[in-house]
């Protein structure tokens, strides 16, 4: 005969029970109620009621033979938990967050974990400890619309930077919170930003090459930051917007570069971060119009794809290049197309030496020709061996801790090495450029000189004196600068007092001539490059460790060649070097096939060097000294962790001018304002999310005229370069006062 009322606003309660959903039913439910005390009834009469129709029976309670019994999400957690959850874990939420039908929480973790640890390890254990970022990923776009709220708690922010640490940065982790936390859709935003960081790819190969005319993005959504510094987020093709459509487009801008000699072919290996079955598709017709576009960087970045697809494509690709003809330099070359030709040359090259053959005579003479005539203009280029030094020089004035790796004889002819280790790594990035060593390309003229940028007969023979007083604005204490010259002294190098480290790999250098051929050298610069890798990672977990922004600077002061030639020229001009001969005053008829480099103290005396690829002195396979495009082009390598209109055009915004200046902080973009056969009034035109600014009201205006205005309009998030503005526009029919909506995109350039 007894009552059970089981009072649950939330759904919890799952078993057999009378449900009283609608207050009509209460006046039927009170008379069977009364009718089942009455009897002598052994089974029990329950009723599931939520807390407020419960008011309507509150008179039972307390009578003999009813019970009422309380459902609250809270104290069903408690059992899951191991503990009463926090208060801000709220009924609402833990009924919005299913953690109700999540399975207990396992023993050990009841132990060792804190609250919000709890809860994220009930949510999914994947939370917790993650063993990468795309298993994280998955996690999230499976977890409910409430998790974002929950991500806006501080003591969840808390225990996921401790999850995620091993895997990016703090910060890094902080931004992909904030953005989550913001969002209706975690799996949407996901989409989003994967979308992004491949749209972040194509603004900065359209922001390197000027040459891109025509290329607006949509603007840029999330933070700059969050785009570059998050790893990257995998999304399928069908989900990815237009993207796939931008990246082909701009596949096929640069196919048409290169073909015009514009940009060098190594750009594209830039773009290929997505292994999409159409743009690889597009890529193989790409190539197969224009052979010129392959090149290993090219098929390296493909094979890191990892996909069956662009494992078939690389080899393509790599078979591509091995063909690719390398012409000789012209004379009349610009230091920028010297350098997109070195790239050609260096693949060329490396396939040559890979099978014990040279390069032409002709073609790399020809570079060692147009290097004695254009010292000059390389001097004032960004191309210059001094670059380092400047580049140095800015980093520390930025506060930046920089670790300056100096590698001796690791040209640019094998950086390739060193870098493929690097794009292993998660969350980094890297700048390569080309350089121009100091000539002639021996370590004692040219190491110091690319350090500091001075000619080393310039400075200080004492290495600690030269770097002290060339870097003396930025060293403000004696521990300000380590200097480590072998591996050994590598060990806890980085503290709180280090603004630059210096770093000698000298092991290359050392190894060269007890090599035999060029495919051992290779084979000793991937140990050396592994193990430089593995330590840039430790540096950059003691930078995070110290608070600091880390930059790691990779050169070298020259590079090598292979030469088959075994007995050297005979010369009795002066001091025989294996690509040089030192002499103490310049000679009076310069000999042929020879350029004189002076020394900088005494102009009279300096060095001979060979313009061909002969040697001078020595017998061993690999060298260095001269002026081929090996030897004399170094690495420089930086290392830091985006509405169609209506089919009857009413009214039309044009930019006027698509460049718009920076006036009070804020952009200023003239545009035309035309109306067709409609007068119109009450016009107003509003830049839409990420910009904020607006213009209006405006009119009336008259049919088909023609008013000039000026949008003023900013944006919370960094934007540079070619971008596509969404502009609404609301205005009325002048004759009815209907109003209309519109919603257009304007393409602008937006000065850095």
């Amino acid at each position: 005969m007894s009552v059970l009322f089981i009072v649950d606003s939330f759904g919890i309660y799952e078993e057999e029970a009378l449900r009283v959903t609608h207050p009509k039913q209460v006046a039927s439910i009170r008379a069977r109620i009364h009718q089942h005390l009455l009897k002598s009834s052994a089974t029990s009469f329950r009723i599931h009621v939520s807390q407020a129709l419960f008011r309507r029976f509150k008179s039972f309670e307390g009578m003999q033979g009813v019970q009422v019994r309380y459902l609250y999400p809270a104290s069903q957690l408690a059992n899951r938990l191991g503990e009463r959850p926090q208060t801000w874990l709220t009924n609402d939420l833990i009924m919005s967050l299913h953690l109700l039908k999540c399975p207990p929480l396992p023993d050990n973790l009841r132990e060792i974990e804190n609250s919000a640890g709890k809860v994220l390890g009930l949510l999914h254990p994947v939370l917790l400890q993650p063993e990468n970022l795309s298993a994280f990923y998955e996690v999230l776009r499976e977890l409910p619309p409430a998790f974002a709220t929950l991500l806006r708690l501080e003591t969840i922010q808390a225990r996921l930077i401790q999850s995620l640490q091993k895997l990016i940065e703090p910060d890094c982790i902080q931004l992909l919170i904030q953005t989550l936390s913001k969002t209706n859709s975690l799996a949407t935003t996901l989409d989003a930003l994967a979308c992004e960081q491949i749209r972040e790819t194509l603004r900065s190969v359209v922001q390197e090459h000027p040459t891109i005319l025509e290329f607006p993005l949509a603007a840029r959504q999330f933070d700059k930051q969050l785009l570059t510094s998050l790893p990257t987020i995998e999304i399928a093709e069908p989900n990815a917007q237009d993207v796939p459509t931008q990246l082909i487009q701009l596949l096929e801008i640069l196919n048409r570069q290169v073909i015009a000699n514009s940009c060098s072919e190594h750009v594209l290996a830039k773009l290929i971060v997505v292994a999409w079955p159409t743009v690889l598709a597009r890529l193989t017709e790409l190539l197969a119009e224009n052979p010129k576009l392959a090149s290993q960087a090219l098929a390296d970045a493909l094979y890191a794809l990892a996909d069956t697809q662009a494992t078939v494509l690389a080899k393509q690709v790599e078979e591509n290049a091995h063909l690719a003809p390398c012409e000789a330099l012209s004379e009349t070359a610009t230091v920028e197309e010297a350098l997109l030709w070195s790239w050609q040359y260096l693949d060329c090259a490396r396939r040559e030496f890979l099978r014990q053959q040279e390069p032409s005579e002709l073609i790399s003479s020809s570079f060692s020709h147009w290097l004695t005539t254009q010292q000059a203009r390389i001097m004032r280029s960004d191309a210059d061996w001094r670059r380092v030094s400047a580049v140095t020089a800015q980093h520390l004035a930025a506060n930046r801790l920089v670790v300056l790796c100096m590698i001796d004889a690791l040209g640019a002819l094998n950086t390739d090495l060193v870098c493929a280790k690097l794009k292993q790594c998660e969350n980094v990035c890297i700048d390569e450029q080309l350089l121009f060593s100091p000539i002639p390309t021996l370590t004692e003229v040219a190491k110091m000189a690319v350090i500091t940028g001075k000619n080393v007969a310039e400075l200080p023979s004492n290495t600690e004196t030269a770097l002290r007083q060339h870097y003396a604005n930025y060293l403000d204490t004696p521990n300000a600068l380590k200097i480590a010259k072998s591996w050994v002294e590598l060990k806890d190098s980085l503290d709180t007092d280090t603004k630059l480290l210096v770093y000698f790999e000298n092991r290359i250098d050392e190894r060269l001539h007890a090599c035999t051929s060029f495919k051992k050298h290779r084979q000793d610069i991937k140990t050396i490059a592994k193990q430089l890798v593995n330590q840039i990672k430790d540096w950059m977990i003691d930078a995070a460790q110290l608070h600091r922004e880390l930059v790691v600077l990779i050169t070298a002061d020259h590079g090598v060649t292979s030469i088959a030639q075994r007995q050297a020229i005979a010369t009795d001009l002066g001091e025989i070097g294996e690509r040089t001969v030192k002499v103490k005053q310049k000679p009076y008829e310069i000999p042929d096939k020879f350029a004189f480099f002076p020394q900088v103290k005494d102009a009279s005396s300096g060095y001979l060097v060979p313009k061909e690829r002969v040697r001078t002195g020595g017998n061993t396979p690999l060298t260095h000294g001269g002026l081929s495009p090996e030897e004399v082009l170094i690495p420089f390598i930086t290392v830091t962790k985006g509405v169609p209109l209506s089919t009857e055009k009413i009214i039309e915004l044009k930019v006027e001018n698509s460049y718009c200046p920076i006036v009070n902080g804020r952009w200023q973009a003239n545009l035309m304002l035309i109306t067709h056969a409609v007068p119109l009034t009450k016009i107003k035109i509003t830049a839409k999310s990420p910009f904020t600014g607006e213009e209006g009201p405006i009119g009336p205006l008259r049919v088909y005229e023609t008013k000039p205005l000026r949008l003023s309009f900013t944006s919370a998030i960094e934007q540079s370069g070619q971008v596509q503005v969404p502009v609404f526009i609301r205005y009325c029919r002048a004759d009815t006062q209907t109003a209309e909506n519109l919603d257009i995109e304007l393409t602008l350039h937006f000065y850095r």
